[in-house]
């Protein structure tokens, strides 16, 4: 779910990146820092009348839709974590040494690196 849909801004269309358009880490956390820095100042202005309004929106599977933001938001998040545990479980299956996505683990890591 994109911040345009939940900022009732949507067009319908959806966000489909093409791998070609991001071929490194770099270019990827270069999208990442925009991306969060735009939810930041979202989220910051945002009150509980704004939270608790119902947004339209259409999706790509069911159509048209309408929901409060704060359920929209917390979609947002409990979604990211479906993806983050397809990521570490490709990234086994290929070899790799997953990462934890456990959200106390990021903020320990956090701690840790504001003390260094």
């Amino acid at each position: 779910m994109t911040l345009s849909r939940i900022s009732a801004a949507s067009n319908g269309s959806g966000w489909n990146p093409k791998p070609e358009e991001y071929p490194d880490v770099t270019t990827l956390r270069a999208l990442w820092a925009g991306i969060e820095k735009h939810w930041l100042e979202y989220v910051s202005r945002l009150d509980q009348a704004e939270l608790d309004e119902e947004v339209d929106y259409k999706t790509l599977s069911f159509g048209a839709a309408r929901d409060p933001r704060w359920q929209m938001m917390q979609h947002v998040v409990n979604h990211g974590t479906y993806h983050r545990g397809q990521v570490i479980t490709m990234l086994r299956q290929l070899g790799a040494k997953g990462a934890s996505t456990d959200l106390i683990a990021f903020y320990r890591e956090g701690k840790a690196a504001a003390k260094a």
